[in-house]
């Protein structure tokens, strides 16, 4: 079955509508410089909100240990951290084998195989996910609108994955998630940018074409 996340959700009414057009997990941004950030009071009442119905996710790029701590924190309204970037891994093996027992998702950045094939897989993330290098330009880690050469996927280790979830993203959208599913083998899509009418501010009707593309295969 395919899984399908929507990231950068940012209110109440949005949510419904990703979980209502079948969306099996929800991303919340905490990153200031991102049109998609939230407070984590404001996380904690929009995870409260989605419940059990969809997997909740707080998006980080490079915390700081009193983020993740933070965020920690939160488990009972979220089930996982999405980590980007730099982070203190012992810290964060610590809060997932803790009383939290929040899920880890580890993302990397790629453009090439060699980055595919770079890729700690040896990290004791529960799910992974693979993102296009951001730009020069670009001032986020992710969310930016760019994609990649799907195809470069099949160098991806198998074995060292371990049978764990893996999400593709980056600049997917209704028209290319079919094809983006069909030449890399992901099982899982994770978009954001591409269910927007402008950076930041989500549009129900995209939510809705996205999801029943890619779980129309």
């Amino acid at each position: 079955m395919m899984h399908v996340k929507i990231c950068g959700l940012k209110h109440v009414d949005m949510i419904d509508v990703a979980i209502d057009a079948g969306a099996d997990h929800v991303g919340f941004v905490h990153f200031a410089r991102s049109p998609r950030h939230l407070e984590l009071d404001s996380i904690r009442r929009l995870g409260r909100h989605a419940g059990k119905r969809a997997m909740r996710w707080v998006v980080l790029a490079s915390p700081s240990d009193e983020t993740l701590r933070a965020c920690a924190a939160l488990h009972g309204d979220i089930d996982g951290l999405q980590i980007h970037g730099r982070s203190n891994d012992a810290l964060i093996n610590e809060i997932s084998a803790g009383p939290s027992s929040l899920e880890i998702m580890r993302a990397y950045s790629v453009a090439s195989r060699e980055d595919v094939e770079g890729a700690d897989l040896q990290c004791q993330a529960s799910h992974l996910l693979f993102d296009a290098r951001p730009r020069p330009d670009d001032k986020l880690p992710g969310g930016n609108g760019a994609s990649f050469d799907w195809q470069i996927m099949d160098a991806l280790d198998m074995a060292a994955l371990a049978g764990r979830p893996w999400f593709l993203a980056g600049g997917l959208n209704a028209g290319n998630v079919a094809d983006a599913i069909a030449q890399s083998g992901a099982g899982a899509v994770d978009v954001s940018s591409g269910v927007e009418r402008e950076p930041g501010v989500k549009d129900a009707a995209l939510i809705a074409q996205f999801v029943r593309a890619a779980k129309s295969l």
